[in-house]
């Protein structure tokens, strides 16, 4: 038997997921692949999922997230094509 998608969406970090999840919610029939053995084997990200944006797809997440550690540093950089300024903040205790 053939199996037929509306969408393929290919790798399954937080983009691929998020677009995988939400489509599915929205009744597409979705297939989500990942070359890793389980999405998030091959993370390479390094990035911040922020909790107001989380909660717009997954309502209250934080309580089940299998969360790895502490935000202790931020950085924001602003770019033009000819430089860049560098926003920090580091300290113990942000983002927990």
């Amino acid at each position: 038997m053939t199996e037929k998608f509306d969408c393929i969406v290919v790798g399954a970090g937080p983009a691929g997921t998020a677009c995988a999840y939400e489509l599915a919610k929205g009744g597409v029939n979705v297939l989500l692949l990942e070359r890793g053995e389980y999405p998030g084997a091959k993370n390479v990200m390094g990035g911040v999922l922020y909790r107001k944006m989380m909660e717009d797809i997954i309502p209250e997440f934080y309580k089940e997230a299998p969360l790895e550690r502490p935000i202790v540093e931020q950085r924001f950089m602003m770019m033009d094509k000819e430089s860049a300024v560098t926003f920090s903040y580091k300290g113990i205790g942000v983002g927990a």
